[in-house]
């Protein structure tokens, strides 16, 4: 049964939480309802860089990573040449800036001449605990992500020929829109690769890294640009602001609330 002194609650549109405004005298007089959050996103960083400089010689936040030979060539690529097996040659970028709530997408133009050992030309993207590496050999790609200190997961492999230049694409993307953040590849332009991580990985910071990152990895790749965008996407709720007469109408019309 009913309680004597329940007041009547006007309908409104399922999900939508509202909040009234009551004037000195107690009477309803508008509602602020929220809508449905939606994302909004921000470019928080991004850069292209065409390798016609030494990244380490330049205005860029690259930081060079070993001492293996660096080589420009003569058509403005440059050539990362690991042939030792107790060095490397990386380039690193965006120190402890990546997070959870970014979309991550780093891109590359590459050829690989070698890579032995899975290490010595790979593609980066990480945030805190979660690190995504792209190994890149002449045949084919390799997704993998790091669950330990020397432990890695396998996410996905795919056929492809690298021995020419092509345009490749590693993406993670932003929790708020992707609770899982999911990796993605693509190469020129078409998506290749989709996969899950589980988020294990012990690398306290996030980065963004390419070419030959550990020992006693040997391999040569050369890149000609490098292209990153770190977009902060975070949740947006509009709000709308309704008058009470303007309510009562709506009701009237269709008690469901719909316009």
């Amino acid at each position: 049964m009913r309680p004597a002194n329940a007041g009547t609650v006007a309908p409104r549109r399922p999900g939508f939480p509202s909040r009234c405004a009551l004037s000195a005298l107690g009477a309803l007089t508008a509602c602020a309802v929220a809508l449905p959050a939606s994302a909004a996103e921000l470019t928080f960083a991004e850069q292209r860089y065409d390798m016609g400089i030494l990244p380490e010689n330049d205005l860029a936040p690259w930081t060079k990573l070993g001492t293996a030979p660096v080589i420009l060539l003569a058509d403005q690529t440059l050539l990362l040449n690991d042939n030792t097996s107790d060095d490397r040659i990386a380039y690193e970028t965006m120190l402890g800036i990546p997070q959870p709530e970014h979309r991550i997408t780093l891109t590359a133009r590459v050829r690989v001449i070698s890579n032995l050992e899975g290490r010595a030309a790979v593609m980066e993207v990480a945030r805190p605990h979660l690190q995504a590496v792209l190994r890149l050999y002449p045949e084919h790609v390799e997704l993998v992500e790091r669950t330990g200190t020397n432990e890695w997961r396998w996410m996905g492999t795919v056929d492809v020929d690298l021995s020419g230049f092509r345009e490749i694409e590693l993406t993670k993307a932003s929790s708020v829109e992707d609770p899982a953040e999911t990796i993605s590849v693509a190469i020129d332009g078409a998506p290749v690769l989709r996969a899950r991580p589980m988020a294990l990985g012990d690398l306290d910071a996030g980065r963004l890294v390419i070419g030959s990152v550990a020992l006693p990895a040997l391999g040569a790749s050369i890149w000609d640009w490098v292209d990153y965008r770190l977009t902060s996407v975070s949740k947006q709720v509009p709000v709308e602001t309704v008058s009470f007469g303007a309510m009562k109408s709506r009701f009237a019309t269709d008690p469901s609330g719909a316009r």
